[in-house]
């Protein structure tokens, strides 16, 4: 990609319980690594993702990003379509 940022990420696996059900999730964390082709340090970018299959139907992917010093996040939940 010419001209744009770049934001290698590092990625880590994440294992959770879930209190309610007892069941163990797995996921993946993905980290910020470094960027390159920003503007300004203020500009916005991820600074990472964490995927959770939640069962066999369900994904969550939680991003992460930075903006003018602040961080935030979005969360993004997926079901998989019935056929």
């Amino acid at each position: 990609m010419r001209g744009g940022s770049q934001a290698p990420l590092r990625a880590f696996e994440k294992l959770s319980l879930r209190k309610s059900k007892k069941v163990l999730h797995k996921g993946v964390v993905f980290t910020l690594d470094r960027v390159t082709g920003m503007k300004t340090p203020d500009d916005w970018h991820n600074t990472g993702i964490t995927m959770t299959l939640d069962d066999s139907d369900h994904m969550t992917q939680t991003w992460t990003y930075l903006y003018k010093g602040s961080a935030g996040t979005t969360v993004f939940h997926y079901t998989r379509a019935k056929k």
